[in-house]
This record gives C-alpha cells, structure tokens and sequence, in this order.
C-alpha cells in the first residue's frame, strides 16, 4: 500500500521535500529533499528522528519491501541556493541507506537526472527513471550491480511496478505516453498515449 504524507512536516527543516514514503514494517516515513538530505521521521510524533546528508540532490525515495534498506534518487549538485529540478546537474545515483542505522550502503551511478525509483515486490531488483537518457536503470540489490537499462519514451519520470512485479507502467513526460515494461525481458511490450505531459503513475 502506498501512503501520502504532508510535506509541512520537514519544511522547516530541508528545502523541497520532494517524495515521500512510509516505512511499513517500522515506524518511520522519509522524505527527499532536493537541498541536499533525506529526513527519517518517526510516525507517532512527526518529529524528524534523522537528517541524512547527501552529497547531491535526492528526487525521490522508497523503502524496500523487508523494510532494511531505503533508496533514493539524487542527481549530482545543484546551482547554490536553487532547488528546482532544472538547477541540477545530470549524471547522478541511485543511494541504499540501512534504515536502522542510516549508513550508506552503497551509491549506484545509473542514468542523466534520475528520477523515480521503484522496488520489485520480492526486493530483488531496483528499477530507476533516467529523465535526461530516455532510459530505465535495473540494479540487483543482491550486489548493488547494474543488471541492465531499459530504453523507453521522452523524459521517463513517475513509474510503477505491478503486484506481481511482471510489469513496470512508465510515464514519459515528453512525448505524453505510458511505456509498459516486461520486467522478464526487460524490454517495452506496449506503448499508450495519454493527455499532456503525464509525470507519475499510481497502480491498482
């Protein structure tokens, strides 16, 4: 299940806070903060437990299903002073944090502005929107490889995964599709056009 919670909660603390996710299986939520950080906070107080500097700007985050890990997307800089996403800089990462200890596990260089990342439902792979490169990246979160990438429309943004993780649903921002991912094959099986500019994907 996915949730929503208000970004007024860390706006005092890190600037835009740009996607948030709720741990399910401990008691924290995350947010991306595009100046630089990822906020931990506890869901019984809504007091920031944690700011977890990174060395770029976070766009998005999730946390893995087993609830041990939370990855983010994070291009490599931003302009200073400046948090929109045209302000950052291309090349960039996917990052794997210990949700318990906060460490880093590991950064994992992937496309131009990534955007979105999403977990296969077993945790068994990563998938990530690269915006700039019209491309998806896939890591093994077994060993943090890049286990291949996924050409795909203009401007890949907001994606998901289905239930049973056979399928990615991505919405390209520049040419106003959906592309629709065999995870099996990894290679697009369906295209389909939508209205004006579709920048993220919500599944049933």
């Amino acid at each position: 299940m996915w949730y929503t919670a208000k970004n007024e909660t860390t706006k005092q603390n890190e600037q835009s806070p740009n996607a948030t996710k709720i741990e399910q299986k401990s008691s924290y939520y995350y947010t991306a903060n595009e100046g630089g950080s990822i906020s931990k906070i506890d869901v019984a107080t809504n007091k920031v437990l944690e700011t977890i500097k990174v060395d770029g700007a976070p766009h998005n985050v999730q946390v893995s299903p087993d609830g041990k890990i939370v990855a983010s997307t994070s291009a490599a800089m931003m302009e200073e002073g400046k948090t929109e996403h045209g302000s950052m800089s291309m090349n960039g990462s996917a990052l794997f944090y210990d949700v318990e200890t906060n460490k880093l596990i590991k950064s994992v260089g992937v496309g131009n502005h990534p955007a979105h990342i999403v977990f296969t439902s077993d945790g068994k792979y990563v998938l990530v929107t690269n915006s700039e490169d019209n491309n998806v990246s896939v890591i093994d979160t077994k060993s943090y490889a890049l286990a291949g990438k996924i050409s795909t429309g203009n401007v890949p943004h907001g994606f998901r995964i289905s239930k049973d993780s056979k399928y990615a649903y991505v919405a390209n921002m520049g040419e106003d599709t959906v592309s629709v991912i065999d995870n099996t094959s990894n290679k697009v099986i369906s295209t389909v056009s939508v209205h004006k500019t579709p920048n993220g994907i919500s599944y049933r």
